[in-house]
């Protein structure tokens, strides 16, 4: 019957515990999962007793990097050390006040009743009152999790080991030692919910700081990128004043051989004007004013610094634009993070082929309410597997490169009105980025 109490209550509490991780994580816990939970802590608690809170988060640790394939470590270590050490503090805090309210005797009386009834539903209630609390600070750490300084979730993580090791090794002491009670329970109750307060108050102010400091380097890339958008058409503008006055008087000599009716002069002075000063435009560089038709100011910036960028690599850029391109349905800082990242990749593939070239290109479809980006370029002759290219891990480029398009895959998947086509032909690599008016995220 003890046996049986005890399976009923660890389950509970198991229960509990995958339901406040599942609200963390955001994502469903198997079923399987979930009861396999209970069976083995009860098999670790019968064989090793209290090694059950080592075990169980392993346990979380295991499940989290199932669930989350793309999730770092750090991460996946405060997901399990927040559910099981906030769980435990707040269903402690409230065996501990039902013990003060109606006494020790009354208490062991009901003590499983209470554990599997107040205690874990006390639990539940307080951490989804304070996951509504960090919600946006989760999401954010998620969402940023590759290109984030998460030295400050290091040290929340630590301070929340060391705190659940304090925790449990005052439970141990109180089993073996202090049979008597133990005097600094209550103080270490509060102290514990006083630091998963604090530690909460932290991250989200730690948060905010960090995204209003990408905000603040979006724009200053912005305005760099801007600038050197508004260069370049000052440049163009000071080379077309430049090339209609020195085309006005060619003319003018022209127009004095041409009355002398002399074919001989008019070619000496077609070979000596025309011939030996060079006076062309160069077409391609004046491709850039075609950008006039994006009107997302930032996206322009982008597309013209990697434009630029392109040129400065003597590689060859055709640019489409057809028709206004604005209010694009997607975040502005998620818009520039996809193309900057595809723009760079064209760049340096294209760099390393043998014809350079890269290709820009905007459609509307109207019918269909669609805008589709399509960025074409050069690559070497070697084979890519298209299947591979997305993964975290995955490079063409040596180790440690496949970052980039592994973060355009997690971006596109906060998204129902965005997708991404990729195709390969040998030598030409071609990205075609869909983004449909509806939106819904």
């Amino acid at each position: 019957m003890e046996i049986f109490a005890l399976f009923l209550l660890t389950s509970i509490e198991n229960f509990s515990q995958l339901f406040i991780y599942s609200k963390l994580i955001n994502k469903r816990i198997p079923i399987r999962t979930a009861i396999s939970l209970p069976l083995i802590l009860i098999a670790v608690y019968l064989s090793f007793n209290y090694l059950i809170f080592v075990v169980i988060i392993f346990y979380f640790l295991v499940i989290g990097k199932r669930l989350n394939k793309d999730c770092n470590n750090n991460l996946l270590w405060f997901y399990s050390i927040y559910t099981v050490f906030s769980y435990t503090v707040f269903a402690y805090f409230m065996n501990s006040t039902i013990l003060f309210l109606i006494g020790e005797n009354t208490f062991d009386q009901y003590m499983y009743l209470i554990n599997m009834t107040m205690s874990p539903l006390f639990s539940i209630i307080c951490n989804i009152l304070l996951l509504r609390l960090i919600r946006p600070s989760i999401d954010f750490l998620k969402k940023h999790q590759d290109n984030l300084n998460q030295i400050f979730l290091l040290f929340i993580n630590v301070l929340l080991t060391l705190c659940y090791i304090i925790q449990f090794g005052n439970y141990w002491i109180e089993q073996y030692w202090l049979t008597d009670g133990n005097p600094i329970r209550k103080y270490l109750i509060v102290i514990f919910i006083l630091v998963i307060v604090l530690l909460i108050v932290y991250l989200n102010i730690k948060t905010r700081q960090l995204d209003k400091q990408r905000i603040q380097e979006l724009k200053d890339n912005q305005l760099a990128d801007l600038t050197s958008y508004v260069q370049q058409i000052e440049t163009m503008y000071g080379e077309l004043r430049s090339f209609r006055h020195d085309y006005h008087n060619v003319l003018i000599s022209l127009n004095e051989s041409i009355k002398s009716k002399d074919l001989a002069v008019i070619e000496n002075t077609y070979n000596q004007v025309l011939n030996s000063e060079g006076l062309t435009l160069d077409d391609e560089h004046y491709s850039l004013a075609r950008l006039d038709g994006l009107k997302t100011l930032p996206i322009k910036g982008v597309f013209s610094a990697h434009i630029i960028q392109a040129w400065q690599k003597n590689i060859p850029v055709h640019i489409e634009i057809d028709d206004t391109i604005q209010d694009e349905p997607i975040e502005i800082l998620d818009y520039v993070r996809i193309t900057s990242i595809l723009l760079d990749n064209a760049i340096e593939a294209a760099e390393k082929s043998e014809n350079p070239f890269l290709n820009i290109v905007f459609l509307k479809n109207q019918a269909d309410k669609e805008l589709q980006l399509i960025i074409e370029n050069s690559c070497p002759n070697e084979p890519i597997d298209i299947a591979k290219v997305f993964k975290k891990d995955y490079s063409t480029k040596g180790e440690n490169r496949g970052l980039g398009l592994a973060t355009v895959q997690s971006i596109l998947q906060n998204y129902t009105n965005l997708s991404l086509q990729t195709e390969y032909q040998l030598g030409v690599f071609r990205q075609v980025l869909m983004i449909k008016e509806e939106i819904s995220r």
